[in-house]
């Protein structure tokens, strides 16, 4: 089924939404909407809008229909009669044939403006309808109010911030702290539209001048450099921003060195903004032009005023001397920590100030820490008897071993050699000498037993030899050192030290004491070792020997203190070479001093060091 509509030219007005879409602006923009809400309105005569824009603006009409000469004095008073009640009015006079509408423009924030209309013919049934069609046009009209509301701040915070960072790029471009005050201040007479404007900071708890716009120079005695310092001293006093003369009516305080600054230099508007670090104040800016500070202009130049205002502080302070600084640093410091407010600087100086007291009066154990290792308390050496080749070598390094146990082999085949040699060579001189004592040859007996008893001597060392080609250990240990299994058949000449063997049962502690804590040790102090491989075992010992030689270890150095073991608790798990941290009791020392004794130790040698 198909269905046909047709609409009256009053409803589609093809021209004036024409105009409505190519709006450029709102106020062309809300002049074609009225001229489509008057078409649909039948029997309108007349109408206008008023609106505003901020809270504090005036009403304006910005729209009228279908001109301007066009409105009556029926249609206004019908306009201000909605905008006082706050409410949709309709007015009629008994003797004139026309009425008048009006209803409000009102969003969630404020009463925006009104809208009029002036209708003939208007009667008890029509009223109603038109009241209606009035009501649902608006909705348009508030939405593009609201658009361009959002679209004017937007443009304005965008301008305030282009003016906070063009103001921010001129005092950082220049380094030097008069030239960037003087750019800045000049700066912001250009863009603020200001007469006058002047920056100064507190120099010895008063207010110097030192900068005002477009003045190179100037004299800091003239009345007008002193009204000016006053002006900054009344707004840092108060550390708030001051406005002379005051915006509201009911705002009504005495700021008597503003009031002498504008009555005699100009009567301008003032504006001073005070310049503070977020702990004191450091000085003030202070702006002069005709036109009233609104809140925009008011917060553009409190955030110009802190940012470049901290950034120039630091330009000044770096211009000044290291001990001027110093001093500085020290006030400021002195001033949260004694001045008014600021408790929690207070409390944490109270609590820093009581910490200290306590662990200067608290004593403690003074314990000196040092890298640790065991020794044997005797370490025997396994030497090479005679010149010879290793034949067997069963043991090595970390094996422990007995007296029973053969720690190597020499081969012995040339000594077996020569022992058969020696033996048979013995025979034969015991034969002859036989020979000679029967045949009673005196001369000749004298011979062979000497050359015998050389023999048996010789025989003699053979087997004493022949007996330590098999080396072992006097004692119970283990072997600390030597690995001959890799080393069969090679050569070893007499007196090579082939194993070191420690006992299980005697050990002794090595410290390795830094040379900067040697003369806190002295003998027979007590302290307790714990190896790394038995960390939960502590094992008592005290000093019996400092090594008066320092050594060198990873680039530092140090003195090798020799400790004995007071009592073994585990001599089954002790071993030769354990590593682990010693500590040495040296006494009871304050707390404080156990602390930062290496800093205060550190700083005396680099002070001395640097000490004409």
């Amino acid at each position: 089924m198909n269905l046909t509509f047709s609409f009256g030219p009053a409803f589609l007005e093809p021209q004036a939404w024409e105009a409505l879409n190519r709006a450029e602006s709102f106020e062309a923009y809300v002049q074609s909407w009225l001229a489509l809400l008057c078409a649909s309105i039948a029997d309108t005569e007349c109408a206008v809008v008023v609106l505003r824009d901020k809270e504090t603006a005036p009403y304006t009409p910005i729209a009228f229909w279908p001109d301007e000469g066009s409105k009556t004095e029926a249609l206004m008073k019908a306009a201000e009669t909605a905008l006082q009640a706050n409410k949709g009015v309709c007015l009629r006079q008994d003797d004139v044939s026309r009425s008048q509408l009006a209803y409000p423009v009102r969003d969630d924030v404020l009463l925006r403006g009104v809208v009029a209309l002036e209708l003939r013919q208007l009667n008890a049934a029509s009223a109603p309808v038109a009241m209606r069609l009035l009501q649902w046009g608006l909705a348009g009209l508030l939405l593009a109010l609201q658009r361009a509301v959002a679209d004017q701040k937007t443009a304005s915070g965008e301008s305030a911030l282009q003016s906070i960072l063009e103001g921010v790029a001129v005092v950082l471009e220049n380094q030097g702290f008069h030239q960037a005050a003087m750019l800045l201040v000049t700066h912001l007479a250009s863009v603020l539209d200001c007469r006058r404007v002047a920056l100064g900071f507190v120099k010895s708890r008063h207010y110097a001048l030192q900068a005002l716009s477009h003045s190179i120079t100037f004299s800091e005695k003239t009345q007008l450099s002193r009204a000016l310092e006053a002006a900054m001293a009344e707004a840092g006093d108060m550390g708030r921003c001051l406005v002379f003369p005051p915006r509201l009516e009911n705002d009504t305080p005495l700021y008597p060195a503003h009031e002498q600054l504008s009555g005699s230099f100009g009567g301008y508007t003032i504006c001073t903004v005070p310049i503070s670090d977020g702990v004191s104040i450091l000085g003030a800016l202070v702006l002069e032009r005709e036109a009233v500070f609104d809140d925009e202009t008011l917060n553009l130049c409190e955030t110009v005023g802190t940012m470049t205002g901290l950034i120039l502080s630091l330009k000044r302070d770096n211009e000044q001397g290291l001990l001027k600084r110093a001093v500085m640093q020290l006030r400021r410091g002195l001033v949260k920590t004694l001045g008014p407010g600021y408790i929690v600087w207070k409390f944490n100086g109270l609590l820093l100030i009581g910490v200290v007291a306590f662990f200067s009066v608290a004593e403690g154990v003074f314990r000196l820490s040092a890298n640790a290792y065991l020794e044997g308390a005797v370490q025997q050496a396994i030497v090479a008897p005679i010149d010879g080749f290793i034949k067997d070598a069963p043991f090595r390094a970390g094996d422990l071993v007995t007296p029973e146990d053969v720690l190597f082999k020499l081969d012995d085949t040339e000594i077996r050699l020569e022992q058969t040699r020696l033996e048979n060579q013995f025979e034969q001189y015991q034969s002859k000498y036989n020979n000679a004592l029967a045949q009673h040859k005196r001369a000749e007996m004298r011979i062979v037993d000497a050359q015998r008893k050389q023999t048996t001597a010789q025989l003699d060392l053979i087997r004493n030899q022949l007996a330590r080609t098999a080396g072992k250990t006097p004692f119970n240990g283990m072997i600390v050192q030597g690995d001959l299994s890799q080393k069969l058949g090679a050569p070893v000449k007499k007196g090579d030290v082939l194993f070191e063997v420690a006992p299980l049962d005697n050990y002794r502690i090595i410290l390795e004491v830094d040379e900067r804590d040697i003369t806190e040790v002295h003998e027979q102090q007590t302290g307790n070792l714990v190896l790394t491989s038995l960390a939960k075992q502590v094992l008592p010992f005290h000093v019996v020997k400092i090594t008066p030689v320092s050594e060198t270890k990873e680039g530092r150095h140090f003195f090798r203190v020799e400790a004995n073991l007071d009592r073994i608790k585990a001599p089954k798990l002790l071993r030769p070479g354990m590593t682990g941290i010693g500590k040495i009791e040296v006494g009871q020392r304050a707390l404080i001093w156990i602390w930062t004794r290496g800093l205060i130790n550190w700083l005396r040698v680099w002070f001395w060091s640097w000490w004409p």
